[in-house]
């Protein structure tokens, strides 16, 4: 019967846990002999405590460290969402700067192909415009401008281009825009003449010669001098436009087939159908308002 529980002794002196047992008690009783042997003014238990437990105190101290490095740079979800919302209102108020400066770009270049026209008649009241609708399906190239009543347009207020090339007249207003009718609509009836010649007449437009994207300059004689290359200007007659802006060049004198009158047909200088910014005359010396 002894054999037996010398037998399980013996079985337990070879178990992982008797070893585990074993080494911390050479461990502890290393350190006691250790803290003896240094002398400092402590119990030997507490140096051995002291030496045992330091190394994970430093261990634990930079974990800790770490982790209040990492508190510092992390950021919640709503710090994040706000500085997102941040730099997005940012970038938008960036595009609108932009914007604007295009805007006020393309303002100083109208201005500058303008500049030599309005010197010389220091009489003209302008506004600067920008074209800001057309109707695709208008044989006569129409346009809307973004300046109205509020600016001091007014209907029969001739419209220019660069250096004095008149483009049409306003024919409605709102408070803030108004449609303009080019030289080639059959409801612009202005008086011209051309500046070699001087002989004059008036713009008789119909839908052929729009068709063209040409207007009819009518009211010569079948003796005229006026021929191919001669520029066409508004003579002021009427007092509906200034005298002297350009409305084109001659590119073909024709005879009338139905009186004894002849007529030319004169092409814009300018594309009409591509212009932008443009300045609308309200005002100039001898105009009639109608």
């Amino acid at each position: 019967m002894m054999q037996k529980p010398l037998v399980s002794i013996m079985k337990f002196y070879k178990t992982t846990k008797f070893k585990i047992i074993t080494g911390i008690l050479v461990f502890l009783l290393a350190g006691v002999i250790f803290a003896s042997i240094s002398g400092l003014g402590t119990s030997p238990l507490s140096r051995v405590f002291s030496i045992c437990f330091t190394p994970l105190e430093r261990i634990s101290d930079i974990i800790t460290d770490g982790l209040k490095e990492y508190a510092i740079t992390f950021r919640s979800s709503t710090y994040y969402r706000e500085k997102a919302e941040k730099l997005e209102l940012d970038n938008l108020e960036l595009m609108a700067q932009l914007v604007e400066y295009e805007d006020m770009k393309k303002r100083v270049e109208a201005y500058e192909q303008t500049y030599g026209i309005l010197d010389e008649n220091p009489d003209y009241e302008v506004v600067y415009s920008t074209i800001v609708a057309r109707d695709t399906a208008d044989l006569y190239s129409g346009f809307t401008l973004n300046k109205g009543s509020l600016d001091g347009v007014k209907v029969g207020n001739p419209v220019i281009y660069g250096a004095g090339n008149l483009l049409g007249i306003v024919n409605k207003v709102s408070e803030s825009s108004c449609v303009v009718s080019s030289i080639i609509d059959p409801g612009v009836s202005i008086g011209v003449y051309e500046i070699r010649s001087r002989e004059d007449g008036y713009l008789l437009n119909d839908a052929q010669s729009a068709f063209g994207k040409v207007a009819n300059f009518s009211g010569l004689t079948s003796s005229t001098v006026v021929n191919e290359g001669g520029i066409v200007c508004s003579s002021g007659v009427g007092g509906k436009v200034p005298r002297d802006l350009i409305v084109g060049t001659v590119v073909s004198v024709v005879n009338s087939s139905t009186d004894l009158s002849t007529f030319a047909t004169v092409k814009p200088n300018i594309d009409i159908d591509n212009v932008q910014n443009v300045f609308i005359i309200t005002q100039f010396e001898g105009q009639i308002n109608e």
